[in-house]
């Protein structure tokens, strides 16, 4: 008997000692007899060394990392003072990576978190050398040559735009991984964040609000919280309606599905539903179908619907449109959080609905119960 509960009690401090830990194989294809590797961990703004490795002679070891927390966490491998690897690492994750000391070019298997925390690193990597490059030139122009100054700069601006949207792109594909919370806090430079315009706090609440229900106890997630609450702006709305002239609600002006530019004013003296949405998601698609049944029901009484895209895929958005035979107005500027329409509404995340009266005044907010928004809309009209 206490050979058995011996025997048990070993089991239970093998596993106790196991369950925080990831297995990281790493090759060096390059590395020589005295190459070393730094492992560090992204501990929210700062790296924090967590050991220093010595390869063995065919440039392999094998590394149990003891992690700090249950939640994924970013490590980072350095080799003669540059960066050869990065890994999200989670309680039992057995990680392998091949990497070379010339360039740093790394492939990683076993992590799915890592694999796309290695695809949107390609991509930010790809972008960051481009806007160096363009830096230099921007140096070396003789400051009286106002033409190239500005090709330069026009470049440069075109480069940001370009990177913002794939950026964008990865976070609304991904935005239940970790990665997504990673790629909002990019930067070209310390004066280039990626996402540091008023209107890109719709994107960290969206964010926040799906990692922080898969992973909840992170500290990612969490300091991600305090970034949207130092970037809000309560007044931001009221600003957009005293500016409105004489309509009591912000203007929108976006094209359709056909190009024609649509005016949210057009709908003024209605009862207005503004939704802003994603094609992307399938309950959103869902409550179009919901939707469209009390438009049909109220159409005929006043009801009008104006409905904000927020997709920078425009041709999927087009397609789910006319596949859901849509009635309404459906607008899409293409410029995802980047659109001016969030800020004059305030949307902080999607879905958004704002049901607007005849008079103009906004009294229902956010109502997607399908019973409720009709009741409402009974009492409006």
């Amino acid at each position: 008997m206490k050979k058995l509960l011996l025997f048990f009690s070993i089991l239970l401090i093998a596993a106790s000692c196991t369950k925080n830990s990831a297995n990281v194989q790493l090759t060096i294809t390059d590395a020589k007899d005295s190459t070393g590797v730094i492992v560090t961990l992204l501990d929210i703004n700062r790296l924090q060394l967590i050991d220093t490795l010595q390869l063995k002679a065919d440039g392999k070891f094998s590394y149990e990392v003891e992690l700090p927390e249950d939640t994924p966490s970013f490590y980072y491998f350095f080799s003669e003072g540059k960066k050869i690897a990065s890994a999200i690492l989670q309680p039992g994750d057995k990680v392998s990576i091949t990497t070379n000391l010339a360039d740093g070019l790394y492939e990683i298997s076993g992590s799915e978190e890592s694999d796309l925390l290695w695809k949107i690193e390609r991509e930010f990597g790809d972008a960051s050398d481009q806007y160096r490059q363009l830096l230099a030139r921007l140096d070396e122009t003789n400051e009286n040559d106002s033409e190239t100054l500005k090709e330069i700069q026009a470049e440069m601006s075109q480069l940001y735009i370009e990177y913002k949207r794939t950026a964008m792109k990865h976070i609304m594909s991904n935005l239940n991984s970790i990665t997504a919370v990673s790629t909002l806090f990019q930067e070209f430079s310390q004066e280039l964040p990626i996402f540091a315009q008023a209107n890109d706090v719709f994107l960290f609440k969206t964010v926040y609000d799906s990692v922080s229900v898969v992973y909840p106890d992170s500290k990612l997630v969490a300091a991600l919280n305090n970034q949207i609450i130092q970037r809000y702006n309560v007044s931001e709305l009221q600003k957009m309606v005293n500016n409105a002239g004489e309509l009591a609600f912000p203007e929108i002006t976006m094209p359709d599905i056909n190009g024609q530019e649509q005016k949210l004013s057009s709908l003024n003296g209605k009862v207005i539903v503004l939704y802003f949405w994603s094609e992307a998601a399938e309950d959103q698609k869902m409550f179009n179908i919901e939707l469209k049944e009390i438009y049909e029901k109220y159409h005929s009484k006043g009801l009008e619907v104006y409905q904000v895209s927020l997709d920078i895929d425009k041709s999927s958005w087009a397609t789910t449109v006319r596949s859901q035979e849509l009635p309404w107005i459906c607008v899409n500027d293409g410029l995802g959080i980047e659109s001016q329409s969030l800020s004059a509404y305030n949307v902080q995340t999607i879905p958004a609905l704002y049901l607007i009266a005849r008079d103009g005044s906004i009294p229902v907010v956010d109502v997607f119960n399908p019973a409720e928004l009709e009741k409402q809309i009974r009492k409006l009209l």
